[in-house]
């Protein structure tokens, strides 16, 4: 069978011509969403634009896929990059470097503010000569510590939280753990 180029598209013809089926060819141009008004040569080179595109990875349903893929493996080299500059720099520190330093950074901390605390109380009771009850105190404290103890966890279920630098607990939350 001879095909006609200049003809107006019979799909049947071009699948005959190319030795593959009609519903091939017709799938194929569905594809594409070839027009109505094309010709044999028309719909040939826009097939076989498809096809190559197709092979090379530019086209296909794949590609949206692919590129998608890309782009992610592209965000991935470029946070590792900035990550790796920032260690090299000194401005990067790991969470195993960082968990003992912030253990004694609580543990100091919680010693100074008792040892300040009882400071402070044993001077009102020195100027004014006064007693304060050590249990209504040490309560307060308490609640105070569990409150900044349990902070953390605040975040612990939502990897994607980011805490504010100025973040600072409720004085609800605190009121109540007084209680």
């Amino acid at each position: 069978m001879k095909l006609d180029l200049n003809q107006p598209a019979n799909q049947s013809h071009i699948a005959l011509a190319v030795g593959k089926s009609q519903q091939a060819v017709s799938k194929l141009a569905a594809k594409i969403g070839v027009a109505e008004n094309l010709t044999n040569g028309q719909l040939l080179q826009a097939l076989f634009q498809r096809l190559t595109d197709e092979a090379a990875g530019r086209g296909g349903a794949d590609q949206a896929e692919l590129t998608r893929m890309r782009i992610r493996e592209s965000m991935a080299k470029a946070i590792a990059m900035e990550t790796q500059n920032l260690k090299d720099l000194g401005l990067l520190i790991s969470v195993e470097d960082l968990e003992p330093m912030l253990e004694q950074w609580a543990t100091v901390s919680r010693s100074e503010v008792s040892n300040a605390l009882m400071k402070i109380v044993a001077d009102i009771e020195g100027e004014h000569d006064i007693a304060v009850n050590q249990d209504m105190v040490n309560g307060h404290i308490s609640a105070a510590y569990k409150l900044i103890g349990d902070y953390p966890g605040r975040y612990q279920e939502d990897s994607e939280s980011v805490i504010a630098l100025d973040d600072e607990p409720d004085r609800k939350e605190m009121d109540t753990a007084e209680e």
